[in-house]
């Protein structure tokens, strides 16, 4: 939502056209519980975008087999959190299964950096990340530089260690390129270090952002000739109603599970069995709908991967489908607004501000986890608001 509404606004970053583009491709891949290492994976990728790579992807491990690693075109970086007590996360459960095993494929020459997203108050601190790195040197891997692990006990939350991290890391990267290849990834990174402010300003420097998805809004005979459609992007199933929301954890509990009871209409044929998945698709409130759409004129849009910067990028299990939909719809079915708005979307609207108050105000929030913590959790803000 946040890369979507950078797009929408028509402002997204432009390039000098004496740039050079570093001919030199990057993968990176996450393993993901919660959604965290995904951000930090995006940010890599569009940071290596903003400074001159032109062929750069990136995705779920899983969706990579650990095979094909040490074919990837160019370098890995890995970055990956670490659920429960030591547990792997989702995304890379399979990876993590093939690597342990005594014929996993190996991975000579390939060149890799792993950065590690945990909580130091647990006793397997970045568990996930540390076995990472070192199964990889094993099975013949060479890393670029030592694995970073992110604590979000740190006064700036994982970014305490990430900035430092990158500053290490993309020299190294740039010193396999051509010299004036490397030059300019040098400068740019310097240039968009979020952390850097330029000598003699008091306006701070915010990273560029390259969008993983293409936002086009079209006219009114593409719209006729696609037919948008007006009906919800829904797969076949039945409307639910939430009867009652009961809290089972204590009120003064940092964590707040509860028990949500649902009420289906008589007439849906409903029944389950051992083993089934359900799933549920939830539409947001049409009061932030019909705010937000009437923000930017509720115009048809079509909404589809950036394949034009991104060589991968994670597949949206065809909820944002390449056809004409008005802006209503999308809003409505396709982001979740309710959420708590993530330090990311601070970083574009720091992009896309013109006011230099709103400007120092947003990279604050996007720079400061004391202040973003405040203004976002403490206080209940969601991403609409």
């Amino acid at each position: 939502f946040l890369y979507f509404i950078g797009v929408l606004c028509a402002t997204a970053f432009r390039r000098p056209s004496s740039t050079i583009y570093v001919q030199m491709p990057l993968t990176v891949l996450y393993g993901t519980e919660t959604g965290c290492a995904r951000d930090v994976a995006e940010r890599i990728a569009s940071l290596a975008v903003a400074t001159g790579f032109r062929d750069v992807a990136w995705d779920a491990m899983d969706a990579v087999p650990v095979s094909q690693w040490r074919t990837l075109p160019g370098p890995l970086v890995l970055v990956c959190s670490t659920t429960g007590q030591g547990d792997t996360p989702a995304t890379m459960l399979d990876t993590w299964n093939t690597m342990l095993q005594v014929d996993c494929p190996p991975v000579d020459g390939l060149r890799f950096a792993v950065f590690g997203l945990g909580d130091s108050t647990y006793a397997k601190f970045n568990f996930q990340a540390k076995m990472l790195h070192n199964r990889l040197v094993q099975l013949g891997g060479s890393p670029i530089v030592h694995r970073g692990l992110g604590d979000e006990q740190d006064g700036n939350g994982h970014d305490e260690a990430l900035g430092p991290w990158l500053v290490d890391l993309w020299p190294k990267l740039a010193a396999t390129l051509l010299e004036d290849e490397a030059a300019l990834v040098r400068t740019e990174f310097r240039t968009f270090k979020l952390e850097q402010q330029p000598e003699g300003s008091e306006k701070p420097v915010t990273m560029a952002f390259v969008p993983s998805v293409d936002v086009r809004i079209v006219d009114e005979e593409t719209r006729e000739q696609q037919h948008a459609p007006t009906e919800p992007l829904r797969r076949a199933g039945f409307d639910l109603t939430v009867r009652k929301v009961t809290r089972l954890t204590a009120e003064d509990h940092f964590q707040n599970v509860s028990q949500i009871d649902f009420e289906r209409p008589s007439s849906a044929d409903f029944a389950v069995e051992a083993t089934d998945a359900i799933g549920l698709y939830p539409s947001n409130d049409e009061v932030d709908v019909e705010f937000l759409a009437a923000k930017y004129g509720n115009p048809t849009v079509i909404v589809g991967p950036n394949t034009t910067s991104y060589r991968r990028q994670p597949a949206t299990g065809g909820a944002l489908t390449p056809t004409a939909r008005p802006l209503a719809q999308v809003l409505r079915e396709n982001f979740d607004l309710h959420a708590a708005a993530r330090r990311g979307l601070f970083l574009v609207l720091a992009a896309i501000s013109k006011d230099p108050d709103e400007v120092e105000r947003f990279t604050e929030l996007a720079t400061v986890v004391p202040e973003y913590d405040r203004f976002c959790w403490r206080e209940k803000r969601t991403t609409a608001e």
